[in-house]
């Protein structure tokens, strides 16, 4: 097992390996938990004191040890963007979005082959803006749904996140005067 330090390393590295780009972290308290759905597809969602993540048919559990947030993001290409209005820009935001799913789960096979847990909230189990602003990403803007990078601006499509009990090392709050 590497330090908090050396493993957020590997996991940047592998994310961009993977596909992403940013990728940050930080430590789950009871005030980050309000960022977390307290149901996902009808399920509640719950933390408890297991060893390992469970579905039933009514809730999705957490287990307490799984004390960390993993946020990424895929950039939207930016010739794409550039070329913002008409049929190129669906295919910007396609590819983007259309990334998340896939590097998400090859992050997941990645984080098991490690020997610890990395469960996948999906696109609607969290509040994507307040984590990333969290992990120091981007800030959060005015023009309401995107977390403004200082490197890419708004070229990011959307950020996701993977909980985990990897111990990582908590990537601060950025101002970047925006």
């Amino acid at each position: 097992q590497g330090t908090p330090e050396e493993n957020l390393k590997t996991c940047r590295s592998a994310f961009r390996f993977f596909g992403g780009s940013d990728v940050g972290a930080i430590e789950i308290d009871d005030d980050v938990l309000k960022f977390i759905h307290s149901q996902i597809g009808g399920k509640a969602v719950v933390v408890e004191d297991v060893e390992e993540a469970y579905e039933t048919a009514t809730k999705m559990v957490i287990p307490r040890k799984c004390k960390w947030i993993l946020m990424w993001s895929a950039r939207q290409s930016l010739e794409a963007t550039r070329r913002q209005a008409g049929i190129t820009e669906s295919h910007a935001v396609w590819y983007s979005y259309s990334r998340f799913p896939k590097v998400g789960a090859q992050f997941q096979e990645f984080i098991r082959g490690l020997g610890y847990q990395a469960l996948n909230p999906g696109m609607m189990g969290f509040l994507a803006n307040p984590l990333a602003a969290l992990a120091g990403m981007g800030e959060h803007g005015r023009m309401s749904s995107p977390t403004i990078t200082p490197k890419y601006g708004t070229t990011n499509r959307a950020m996701w996140a993977l909980i985990t009990d990897l111990p990582l090392l908590p990537t601060p709050p950025i101002d970047f005067g925006l």
